[in-house]
């Protein structure tokens, strides 16, 4: 085989490589750099948790403190800090230790 030859088939498998890649494969100009990926992977995770907000904190984002906040059974709802006026009212004791 001519040098020629070797060079050319040189060529052809760098080709092949950085443009005929099978499933699952990347080449080393085709993958991101650590910090940069990170950095993006960061950021759409603290834009995603800000514009997504309102569904971590839904249930209690609108209370209105001045009023008790009960169960769906009618029991006053056991991690909510209550007014006084929510003694009256039946406690939710099933998981009390």
């Amino acid at each position: 085989m001519f040098r020629r030859e070797v060079k050319k088939q040189f060529n052809e498998n760098k080709y092949n490589l950085l443009t005929r890649k099978g499933h699952m494969q990347t080449t080393q100009l085709a993958k991101f750099p650590f910090q940069k990926h990170l950095v993006g992977t960061l950021a759409m995770m603290v834009l995603g948790f800000n514009y997504t907000k309102r569904y971590y904190t839904f249930p209690h984002y609108h209370k209105d403190t001045s009023k008790p906040m009960f169960l769906s059974n009618g029991e006053l709802h056991p991690m909510e800090k209550q007014p006084a006026e929510a003694a009256k009212f039946q406690k939710y004791t099933k998981h009390e230790m």
